[in-house]
């Protein structure tokens, strides 16, 4: 997709197909996609991203950039993946923000929320109101609580059932 002026019609088209988002809204988008691309070289690194005030206000702004890099390039960050991510976000749709929190969750990456995991995301969350023990006692309370099989740590399906019933309760 590079980082030409303009989006070609072509992918906004896919995109509008792939995404929550309206051609005017994508557009929109790949402008300021463009203005965080300070290099021109088609793609927006961890940093460029953690500057934006909606990242960096947030206790979990770091963690959430890092569910837009990958493996294979890990300060790299395209324009079709950034808007993918963004649109789940936008969207009502709920398995998607389940995916994502689990793995903003997920700390260590390892495909599981451990108890060090969640102790370290709502320590983040939550510091400047509880002490040590208390968010230790949370933790231990919630892994008592939705660690189904006792495995010590917190697969996909027990955390999507934990949110699942905190959400109804």
């Amino acid at each position: 997709m590079g980082n030409s002026a303009s989006l070609p019609p072509q992918d906004i088209t896919r995109l509008e197909k792939d995404t929550s988002f309206s051609q005017k809204q994508i557009k929109r988008i790949y402008r300021r996609f463009r203005k965080l691309d300070t290099t021109n070289k088609g793609f927006v690194t961890e940093g460029d991203i953690s500057k934006l005030p909606e990242i960096s206000k947030n206790p979990l702004g770091h963690r959430i950039v890092k569910t837009l890099t990958s493996v294979d390039q890990p300060d790299a960050v395209e324009f079709d993946k950034f808007i993918k991510a963004l649109s789940v976000y936008h969207s009502n749709d709920t398995e998607g923000k389940l995916q994502l929190l689990f793995w903003i969750y997920d700390v260590d990456e390892d495909g599981a929320i451990s108890l060090v995991d969640l102790y370290s995301v709502l320590k983040s969350l939550v510091a400047a109101d509880l002490n040590d023990l208390q968010l230790k006692e949370i933790v231990d309370k919630t892994f008592l609580d939705a660690d189904k099989d006792r495995d010590g740590k917190l697969n996909y399906l027990e955390f999507k059932s934990l949110l699942t019933n905190f959400a109804l309760d």
